[in-house]
């Protein structure tokens, strides 16, 4: 069992809690099927494609 921070007032909890003990607010990481990693893979995809559309359009001709 690993901790997470709560979405909405920051402290944490366990990943297993439907809810947040301090809070009450629904935990996203359990509803959502939160992924760890998922978001660097997000910005990762974007620099990679910022990068392949600055190449075209410094490859293409004028």
């Amino acid at each position: 069992m690993s901790r997470v921070r709560c979405l909405y007032c920051g402290r944490t909890i366990a990943d297993d809690q439907a809810r947040c003990p301090h809070c009450d607010a629904p935990s996203h990481y359990q509803q959502r099927g939160f992924r760890f990693g998922a978001r660097q893979r997000f910005v990762m995809f974007f620099v990679v494609l910022a990068v392949v559309v600055l190449g075209l359009a410094l490859w293409l001709p004028r």
